[in-house]
């Protein structure tokens, strides 16, 4: 008999809560030691979506030798160890007191429209902080995210990426939450680096072809909201800098599909600029290209 999916859902979440609380009372640092050990030993030397990543980095990034490679990717299981951390052990003051900022001017100038902002980032350095970060900085802040499939993790992690005012808008009704949230001159974090399968269109990220989302574009155009690149870098001490870029300005350009291309190839380039200083940052264990085969595929 097949094994329900709610009862699948609690037998995941209990020994992750269970693990989480125990982590909860041992000493901050030896939490954070524990959990880059086992992203170390169970990601890296075992060898979880290792392969595809190291195909992905020599394919982008081909001027790096095998032994440069090698070490990006075992820091990239590091930063993922350090989201964790960041997501599930770290408490709020303890994040906001951790992060910096860098050219917030950018983000208040654009918010000084009252359009609202689209403050695009990807999945890079720690892209889960600004949920709750940067409403105690100040702005209103909603970040578009994928729900879980398992959805005890997703309640969970949203409550904390919610707890400090901040809100979660559903990928899959996006529009009526950013036009909400807009209206309210709110910050919109979105990740431009999610694969759009075949509802996309094909640009090159990173020199290869890739399927992007129109969605963002479509949205500045119409309703002419500026959009701010936006990315939380961590630092060699483990703090995080925020820091924000010059604002990318869709006002008098019209909804057509050649500015939809021109608007994602500048954005493209901003979160390509900073893989391109931090690889090692960037989440390089999603399959990013693999809907530009289905493009690829209709050309033969």
């Amino acid at each position: 008999m097949k094994m329900s999916r709610k009862i699948k859902n609690w037998l995941e979440y209990i020994p992750f809560r269970s693990a989480i609380g125990v982590l909860h009372l041992l000493p901050y640092n030896w939490s954070k030691s524990i959990m880059i050990t086992l992203f170390d030993v169970l990601g890296y030397r075992l060898g979880v979506r290792r392969r595809l990543a190291e195909q992905q980095l020599a394919e982008t990034m081909p001027q790096l030798n095998d032994l440069e490679r090698k070490q990006i990717i075992r820091r990239v299981y590091r930063n993922l160890a350090l989201n964790v951390v960041s997501v599930y052990l770290t408490d709020d003051t303890k994040l906001y007191a951790m992060s910096n900022f860098e050219n917030k001017e950018y983000a208040t100038q654009a918010l000084a429209r009252n359009k609202g902002v689209l403050l695009i980032t990807g999945h890079f350095g720690d892209w889960e902080a600004p949920c709750r970060v940067l409403p105690m900085e100040g702005f209103g802040l909603a970040m578009i995210t994928k729900k879980q499939r398992n959805h005890l993790f997703d309640a969970y992690t949203n409550a904390i990426r919610e707890n400090q005012g901040g809100s979660i808008i559903d990928m899959k009704n996006a529009l009526r939450g950013v036009l909400t949230h807009t209206g309210h001159n709110d910050l919109i974090g979105i990740l431009i680096d999610q694969d759009a399968g075949k509802r996309g269109i094909l640009i090159d990220f990173l020199g290869k072809p890739a399927s992007n989302w129109k969605g963002t574009a479509k949205i500045a155009l119409r309703h002419q909201i500026p959009i701010v690149p936006g990315f939380v870098i961590r630092n060699p001490d483990d703090t995080l800098t925020f820091r924000f870029e010059a604002m990318i300005d869709p006002a008098g350009m019209a909804d057509t599909e050649e500015n939809v291309i021109l608007l994602l190839k500048q954005m493209n380039q901003a979160l390509e600029d900073k893989i391109q200083q931090y690889p090692d940052q960037w989440f390089w264990l999603h399959k990013r290209w693999k809907g530009a085969r289905h493009f690829l595929t209709e050309k033969e």
